[in-house]
C-alpha cells in the first residue's frame, strides 16, 4: 500500500479517536431520540490541532492515488491515401490498343482519369477514345469504361465524325471489339443504351462496378455542337466469358 495512503489513514483514525473521546464504539445509541446536536465544540477542538493545508494536500494526494488520471492512448497517424490522379499517358503505354464499333473503324485508346476538380477527363483529340484507369481492364471482370467525342465541332468548327460518332447508331445485338496490345481481342454484344442529363445524373451508377464483365461507352448527345446537354450511354456484355 502506498506510504502516503497509510499515513493519511493513521491521521484520520487519530482524529476520530479524539472526537469520540478515545472510544471506538458508536455513540449513536447514547443520544436520546429527538435530540438536536447544536454544540460542535468538541469536534472543532478535535480538528484544531490539524494543519488544514496539509490535510487538504493529503486528501488531494489520496484522490490522485485512488483515481489516477488515465494516460491517453495516442491515436495512430493515418497513412496518406493516394489521390486519384489523371493520367495523360498516350495509347503507346496502354495495354488496350484500340476499340472497333459498327463500321469497322478502329479508334486508338489512351489512358485518362479524374482531374483535380473530381471530373472525368475527356480526350484532347476527337479521334481518340479514353479508357479510365479507375475502371476494370478488359478481360479482368467488372465494368470497363470508355469515353470519346461524338464530333469535331469543338476543335475545328466542322461537323465531322468523332471517335464515337456511330455510338448513337448501335442496337442491341451489335458487336464491339476491344483490341489489346498483346494481340488478344475481346468481343462484346450491345445490350442496352440510354441518355442522361450530364448535370444531374449520378455518375457512379454508370461507371461503378458491375456483377458481370461489361464495357460502358459514353459520348455527347441531346443537342448539337458545343452545347450538348446529355450523355449517351451504351452498355455491352462480353461474349465467351
Amino acid at each position: 500500500m502506498h506510504l502516503k495512503f497509510i499515513t493519511l489513514i493513521v491521521l484520520l483514525t487519530a482524529v476520530m479517536a479524539v472526537s469520540t473521546g478515545g472510544n471506538n464504539e458508536s455513540r449513536v445509541d447514547s443520544i436520546p431520540t429527538g435530540t438536536i446536536i447544536q454544540d460542535n465544540a468538541g469536534l472543532g477542538e478535535a480538528f484544531a490541532g490539524i494543519d488544514a493545508e496539509n490535510l487538504s494536500k493529503g486528501l488531494a494526494r489520496l484522490e490522485a492515488d485512488l483515481h489516477p488520471t488515465p494516460t491517453p492512448t495516442p491515436k495512430p497517424t493515418p497513412e496518406p491515401q493516394p489521390a486519384i490522379r489523371a493520367s495523360h499517358t498516350h495509347s503507346s503505354s496502354s495495354s488496350i490498343k484500340s476499340i472497333i464499333i459498327r463500321t469497322g473503324k478502329s479508334s486508338p485508346v489512351i489512358i485518362l482519369g479524374i482531374d483535380d476538380s473530381g471530373a472525368m477527363e475527356t480526350p484532347e483529340l476527337p479521334s481518340n477514345v479514353a479508357w479510365y484507369d479507375f475502371t476494370a481492364l478488359p478481360g479482368t471482370g467488372g465494368n470497363t469504361v470508355f469515353a470519346a467525342h461524338v464530333d469535331t465541332i469543338y476543335y475545328n468548327g466542322r461537323d465531322e465524325p468523332g471517335a464515337f460518332y456511330n455510338l448513337k447508331n448501335l442496337n442491341p445485338g451489335d458487336i464491339i471489339e476491344v483490341v489489346m496490345r498483346n494481340g488478344d481481342v475481346y468481343r462484346y454484344v450491345v445490350t442496352t443504351s440510354w441518355s442522361v442529363d450530364y448535370k444531374t445524373t449520378d455518375v457512379s451508377s454508370i461507371i461503378g462496378g458491375t456483377s458481370g464483365e461489361v464495357i460502358t461507352l459514353i459520348t455527347c448527345g441531346g443537342g448539337s455542337g458545343t452545347n450538348y446537354d446529355q450523355r449517351l450511354i451504351v452498355r455491352a456484355e462480353r461474349l465467351g466469358q
